[in-house]
């Protein structure tokens, strides 16, 4: 995955598919995405583990 948005001058990251705002979301949202998806892993280990935590 490439994660590029096109901002930089000259450019010096391409991607084929020029997908620049579908690049700019992605890296907008992970930052709130992310840890609630490690989050996310965390209680669902917990629950496999069998400790009760929901």
């Amino acid at each position: 995955m490439v994660a590029a948005t096109l901002i930089q001058h000259p450019r010096y990251i391409d991607v084929a598919d020029e997908r620049w705002d579908e690049n700019a979301e992605f890296i907008a949202h992970a930052r709130e995405d992310v840890p609630r998806l490690l989050a996310e892993i965390t209680r669902l280990r917990r629950l496999i583990d069998g400790d009760g935590t929901r």
